[in-house]
């Protein structure tokens, strides 16, 4: 008789205690010695929970080919603008730029974008249109440091003091969905001539462009802002919003590289923050900066819009995502573009609520009406100290 039946007889009952655990099952060995094996139900659980452990793992960390964009900071420029050389003055209140943020989706982000009314999701390609993520990190930080620049220029324009400004083109920050130029040339690239004559500041194309008619063909030299390769191509002119019978070349312009000769140092910290939608804001703390008085008013001031050197206002996107990223700052005030879109104005007005005032502005003199219609604090040229 085998040591089971030996010991158990006709008892078919699993032992207990030290013998075998709970729900064991009992075979024999190579030796025939009877041992307890792990529980089959016991396996069963943690396969089950390997795999549940897996799927979320993936749930949260698996990349999709999508980008979700949700609400962002919002940072007061003042702190940021560092003057040297000149006098600067330290207001109550702030001008706040502000930002979205933009994630590479998961499961995860993009189930709870799907449920969230102020949480955008884009396809990659419409993100990053050449599929190189470093091409568009470095775009977007050129945008973002004409922003500044131009900021400059504006900001002395608005104070009575015009600066001295070159460059080595114009840059394209962007393209109009409708008109001719978008099929021959791309963002982020450099406009060097129009009809071999060369071009350093937006002004100059503006210059070559002025007496120019509709349909009517111009030759447009290019280079490449991250790897210098040049090309040509010639665009058939669209018509000019404002009168179609004039040329227009329907593309969003910054002076690239620019220089601007400055009478005393002034330094902008934009850190990891990039694209053009701060320069409204910087141009706006810059002033506040450079002024006596507050700007403000002594409120929280949210603002975005790109800013060009005419000092007109530009469209942004992320909109509804911007409102809400300034009320968690505390801001009561928020300026935007007036040629946002009717749908973008609807979500902003639907994200912004009762808590926070909203002003549309065309250029940065509509934005210091709305926020000191009594005027500026002078401001003049000092010695250096």
């Amino acid at each position: 008789m085998s040591e089971l039946s030996q010991r158990h007889g006709n008892d078919s009952s699993v032992p207990t205690g030290t013998e075998a655990e709970l729900g064991s099952v009992l075979v024999a060995d190579d030796a025939g010695t009877i041992v307890a094996t792990r529980p089959r139900r016991r396996v069963l659980r943690w396969m089950a929970g390997g795999v549940l452990f897996a799927a979320g793992v993936g749930f949260v960390t698996i990349p999709l080919p999508y980008y979700v964009y949700s609400p962002g900071q919002a940072t007061a420029t003042e702190p940021l603008i560092t003057v040297s050389g000149h006098d600067s003055f330290d207001p109550e209140g702030h001008i706040l730029f502000t930002t979205v943020t933009q994630s590479e989706a998961t499961p995860f982000l993009l189930t709870r974008a799907w449920l969230d009314d102020f949480r955008d999701v884009r396809k990659r390609e419409d993100v990053i249109p050449a599929g190189d993520e470093e091409k568009e990190r470095k775009i977007n930080q050129q945008l973002m440091d004409e922003s500044k620049r131009t900021a400059l220029v504006v900001a002395f324009d608005v104070l009575g003091h015009p600066l001295e400004v070159s460059g080595q083109g114009a840059f394209i920050d962007a393209l109009s969905d409708d008109l001719p130029a978008r099929n021959f040339v791309k963002q982020g690239d450099v406009i060097v001539s129009i009809d071999g004559q060369q071009v350093g500041t937006v002004e100059d194309v503006t210059n070559l462009l002025a007496n120019r008619q509709a349909a009517e063909e111009v030759r447009v030299g290019l280079r490449s802002s991250t790897n210098d390769q040049a090309y040509e191509v010639t665009i058939p002119l669209g018509s000019n919003p404002q009168d179609t019978s004039r040329g227009y070349l329907g593309v969003a312009l910054s002076t690239f590289r620019e220089k601007v000769d400055l009478p005393f140092d002034i330094e902008f910290d934009s850190g990891e923050v990039l694209g053009p939608s701060a320069g409204l804001a910087w141009t706006l703390g810059l002033v506040d900066r450079l002024t006596p008085g507050d700007l403000s008013g002594g409120r929280i001031v949210a603002v975005t819009g790109t800013i060009d050197a005419a000092g007109d206002v530009g469209p942004i996107g992320g909109i509804a995502q911007k409102v809400l990223g300034a009320k968690s700052e505390g801001a009561t005030i928020f300026l935007y573009p007036n040629e946002t879109s009717a749908k973008d104005v609807s979500e902003l007005r639907k994200a912004a609520g009762d808590s926070i005032e909203l002003y549309p502005v065309g250029s940065i003199q509509d934005a210091i009406k709305v926020l000191a219609p009594q005027g500026l604090g002078e401001f003049t040229i000092s010695e250096e100290k």
